[in-house]
């Protein structure tokens, strides 16, 4: 049954990078002197000050460039940068930034880190964000884990085809087939488009599948 779903899946289918060395190298003086500005203030006036000082938004601006960029190590250096000068952590809303590139497997400790400050903060943790747990998690190939995040702590009406690639692609790496059509399964039962990248992954995966494990889907 599962194989017959994972056909039908299939049939529909058809920097401005910043150099960093343990700090984050400016687009400009303006974040030079930034820093230089906020770093000479009294930290007990920093956070009302911040509020209305046009150098954090500064600073602010290039942390949001940085995860547009998918600057990993930029994002990391530039919020150290941003909590030493301003004296306090970066806002809520930089969180799922920060946790939106999170995807390689020594990722994972960051993206955990993450998701605990927006527990701490009582913020929700969405589906954008928790997805890149689940690519961190796939890029080690723990697909267990990576399943058992979306199982638990994404609704089913939030799910998206994003949410399973990383799983799917582990899944065609290793050749696991089985795998890879319980998971085209349930997104078929979601009702949840698929495409062309899709359909390549499995290709790979039945490639790359070991003879013993090749079976007819239909």
């Amino acid at each position: 049954m599962q194989h017959k779903a994972a056909v039908r899946v299939l049939k529909t289918a058809g920097r401005n990078h910043l150099q960093v060395s343990g700090m984050v190298t400016p687009p400009g003086r303006r974040y030079l002197s930034v820093i230089a500005a906020e770093s000479g203030r009294d930290r007990s006036d920093t956070r009302a000050a911040s509020k209305q000082n046009p150098a954090t938004a500064v600073l602010m601006k290039d942390i949001n460039r940085l995860a547009r960029a998918k600057d990993f190590d930029g994002m990391l250096a530039a919020r150290e940068v941003f909590e030493g000068a301003s004296g306090g952590q970066v806002p809520d809303s930089v969180l799922p930034q920060m946790a939106s590139i999170c995807h390689k497997a020594e990722h994972l400790e960051t993206i955990q880190d993450l998701i605990a400050q927006m527990d701490a903060r009582q913020l929700k943790v969405k589906e954008n964000t928790l997805v890149s747990l689940v690519r961190c998690y796939a890029a080690r190939h723990d697909t267990d884990a990576a399943l058992k995040v979306i199982q638990d702590s994404i609704a089913k009406e939030d799910r998206k085809l994003r949410t399973f690639q990383p799983v799917l692609s582990s899944f065609a790496y290793r050749g696991e087939l089985d795998g890879m059509f319980d998971l085209l399964a349930e997104v078929d039962a979601l009702k949840i488009a698929t495409n062309e990248e899709v359909l390549e992954t499995v290709l790979r995966g039945w490639a790359g599948a070991a003879p013993s494990k090749t079976k007819d889907p239909l």
